[in-house]
């Protein structure tokens, strides 16, 4: 749709746990696919699947570089850059608002592209309306955008974290592509 490829590892909806195989299965995946940025959930998002995956994407990020890790495929020259996205209404498990977005990115123009390809993830629109009691998936999600948009002063937003832990790149290299709609609210 947008030029990306889908890439599932066939992990099931509320049964995912970290272990060596998910780890394996996704440091093969950020090698082969030679990732040079990667986005994830951040590791306090609400949901438990959620954290667990941030947990397994970031140390598979770090670990594509490792030539002793167990793979068929070539080692990463340089660690990806790691970007975190946000949980709804930017709270954790708990229900505590989480630190502030590093950026904000205005999707104003993108905002109905968006919307259309919410619409392809049938399995979490019928998920939202058992589990949040969300009766039109689509005007949640708008009205979450606008809701961002607001804290960046503009019509619709989504927001990211850069992750900046020991041994990750630091270039804000999405934030300098970017610039044009790129606002820190």
């Amino acid at each position: 749709y947008l030029g990306a490829k889908y890439i599932c590892l066939e992990q099931r909806d509320g049964f995912l746990y970290d272990s060596e195989k998910i780890r394996l299965k996704t440091i093969d995946l950020i090698r082969r696919e030679k990732t040079g940025i990667v986005f994830t959930h951040l590791p306090f998002d609400y949901h438990i699947d959620h954290r667990i995956t941030s947990q397994i994407v970031e140390v598979a990020s770090m670990l594509s570089t490792l030539p002793n890790v167990p793979s068929s495929e070539t080692p990463l020259e340089i660690t990806p850059l790691l970007y975190h996205t946000s949980p709804l209404e930017l709270t954790d498990p708990l229900g505590k608002k989480i630190t502030s977005p590093h950026f904000f990115v205005d999707i104003t123009e993108v905002i109905d592209k968006k919307m259309e390809m919410l619409s392809y993830h049938q399995t979490q629109i019928k998920l939202m309306n058992v589990m949040f009691k969300m009766d039109d998936f689509f005007d949640e999600m708008k009205k979450y955008s606008q809701d961002l948009g607001k804290l960046a002063k503009v019509p619709y937003a989504e927001c990211f974290w850069q992750h900046m832990g020991k041994g990750f790149q630091k270039d804000p290299i999405i934030q300098e592509d970017l610039k044009p709609i790129i606002v820190n609210g």
